[in-house]
């Protein structure tokens, strides 16, 4: 019993490193710069990509991530939205066509776009805070259930541990015999925690 809530630690210790690891590279992913466009001179101006309000309008050439929402307003090119949509293959982008920040324009033309949406408020930084939230908060049922766990395996182990160690100081046969049910209970406990918990209501 203890060896089977052991290794369902260990799974879960698993899961949140991964989750952590592919947190890390959704992270990565945020643009830190813009390529700002000067509505006055048409000059671009490179500044932090948390400083573009929205109604900007910044370059995208080939090769640099799109740093906030928006939509294209000049120039046809293909963009890279794997990291997002899981999406293997490039997405044409053309005119009145949006795109997200995050994604890379990894075709042969730049691109103007019209930001719609400042860096904290894009599709990648909500799919950060997504996978933020789901790692801090844990639902009712899984705080239930760890809150059940630990009452509920000391007691089964106890009891289990009892059942085959004592009768053996009466005698060989009722040591046979209470070790048979020693194990069963165990057995007994392990289906019913994993088949009636809440996880499965």
């Amino acid at each position: 019993m203890t060896c089977l809530f052991a290794s369902s630690e260990w799974l879960e210790s698993k899961a949140t490193s991964r989750a952590r690891n592919a947190l890390s590279t959704i992270v990565t992913l945020k643009p830190d710069i813009a390529n700002l466009i000067n509505p006055l001179t048409t000059e671009i101006i490179v500044v932090p990509a948390g400083a573009v309000s929205v109604g900007s309008v910044v370059s995208v050439r080939t090769g640099d991530k799109i740093p906030c929402d928006g939509i294209v307003i000049e120039g046809q090119s293909t963009v890279d939205e794997s990291s997002l949509t899981g999406e293997s293959r490039p997405v044409k982008k053309k005119v009145n066509d949006e795109v997200s920040g995050g994604s890379m324009n990894n075709g042969s033309t730049q691109l103007l776009v019209k930001v719609t949406a400042t860096v904290d408020n894009s599709a990648i930084a909500r799919l950060i805070r997504l996978v933020e939230e789901a790692q801090v908060n844990r639902s009712k049922t899984e705080k239930l259930v760890d809150e059940f766990a630990k009452r509920y395996t000391p007691f089964v182990v106890l009891a289990a541990l009892s059942m085959i160690s004592f009768p053996w100081i009466v005698s060989t046969d009722e040591g046979e015999e209470w070790t048979l049910k020693g194990l069963m209970l165990i057995v007994v406990a392990w289906y019913v925690f994993f088949v009636y918990t809440p996880w499965h209501w």
